[in-house]
């Protein structure tokens, strides 16, 4: 029972490195809008209570509440783009 618990963590947990990658990459080469990614970042994020600890940079940009206003304007997207590139570069395969 133990085991098989285990095996359906770990198959989720790759599930999401792989939705987590698809999408980054999906940012930072512009056929994703920087807001939508974030947002989906983040519903992975809290829905597996943090343990992506990896994005964190993304949830901590200054005068941006991921849970409350978010001015969505070309500061906010180029600076979304550029933690995607970073991650990339960071997080290469």
């Amino acid at each position: 029972m133990i085991r098989v618990k285990k095996s359906k963590a770990k198959a989720r947990l790759l599930q999401d490195k792989k939705k987590i990658q698809e999408t980054i990459e999906a940012i930072a080469n512009g056929s994703l809008d920087a807001y939508l990614g974030f947002r989906k970042l983040y519903g992975i994020y809290c829905g597996r209570n943090g343990v992506h600890e990896e994005l964190k940079p993304f949830f901590r940009i200054p005068g941006v509440e991921p849970e409350g206003r978010i001015r969505v304007d070309d500061a906010f997207r180029s600076t979304v783009r550029a933690l995607a590139v970073e991650y990339l570069s960071k997080h290469a395969n």
